[in-house]
């Protein structure tokens, strides 16, 4: 079980000179490269932990952190009540979900797909929660933790959009070859400018 929580939740992934610059590391070779034994009947593929693959996702322990979430009715359209009820279903829904995975013995990306879109609602109800805090108090905290939010997000979608190429790399060289190639060209092209 640790070692899915690992996989699923902390596991980066390797940095490349060509394009997609980013591919998910094999879990049970991490492990191995590090002396952690495993279960011999555990295996995990190409995955890259929910923090390093999508960091925005980091925003949903934002949410149930501010005090306002749950309390204030002159920023919202939606009763505190609602939103207390919304958020704990989510939240029970991706916890439920994360804990099933987590007794899997094979640790594979698909499996993210059951908790990713309750995991990203809460997320972005937190990045609106920021929103809504910043609007109110115009601090520069507030400010700076808005900031903060906006890479975040924009981190978030560059590795997502990376990690689909490189997590299919293989399929891609096998069926078309050349395309790696031609986008490595004009990505050198682009970054010699």
């Amino acid at each position: 079980m640790r070692y899915c929580v690992f996989t699923y939740l902390f596991n980066p992934y390797e940095l490349s000179a060509r394009f997609p610059f980013l591919i998910p590391t094999v879990v049970s070779d991490v492990f191995q490269q590090n002396n952690i034994l495993t279960p011999h009947i555990y295996y995990a593929g190409q995955v890259t932990g929910l923090f390093f693959s999508a960091p925005f996702l980091l925003l949903a322990f934002f949410y149930p952190l501010s005090k306002k979430s749950f309390t204030d009715t002159q920023n919202s359209f939606v009763l505190p009540q609602a939103r207390l009820f919304l958020f704990f279903s989510l939240a029970g829904t991706c916890l439920t979900g994360f804990s099933v995975i987590l007794f899997y013995f094979f640790g594979q990306t698909r499996f993210l797909g059951d908790i990713i879109s309750q995991f990203t609602l809460i997320a972005i109800m937190g990045y609106w929660q920021l929103k809504v805090e910043n609007m109110t108090f115009k601090s520069i905290r507030a400010k700076f933790f808005l900031f903060g939010a906006n890479i975040l997000l924009v981190v978030s979608l560059m590795t997502g959009l990376l990690l689909s190429f490189s997590g299919e790399q293989n399929r891609f060289q096998k069926l078309n070859p050349n395309f790696f190639e031609k986008i490595d060209l004009v990505v050198d092209q682009l970054l010699k400018k």
